[in-house]
């Protein structure tokens, strides 16, 4: 084998692992959250059922008779899916949008939890 031959390979490798690396690295999810009054709560889940992207994963009910919705969407779709929430409900709050959630969402709740 030349050595033209094996920098050509060489280089087609470590180009095959920076893409796969890149690829691996991409976050395929995001997660935002919602708290709005749990009367309300209705109209995040339209809104979210309007975004095909977007799926509920969890809603916990706070001590001030609201509730905190855990909405996962798909990454590169959060104005998309914000723009939805905020056209649709008229009061509430909107977390910041995270890539890679915690492997236990439990912990994301924990302080907002109402006591069993």
């Amino acid at each position: 084998m030349s050595w033209m031959l094996f920098q050509q390979v060489l280089q087609g490798t470590e180009s095959a692992h920076r893409a796969h690396a890149q690829r691996r690295a991409a976050p395929r999810f995001q997660w935002m959250t919602v708290t709005v009054d749990a009367c309300h709560a209705h109209l995040v889940r339209r809104a979210v059922a309007a975004c095909a992207q977007a799926v509920i994963e969890r809603c916990a009910p706070q001590k001030d008779h609201r509730v905190r919705l855990l909405i996962r969407f798909d990454a590169g779709h959060a104005a998309d899916v914000m723009h939805e929430v905020l056209r649709s409900v008229p009061s509430g709050e909107v977390g910041c949008v995270v890539s890679g959630m915690p492997q236990s969402t439990a912990s994301f709740f924990s302080s907002s939890l109402v006591p069993h």
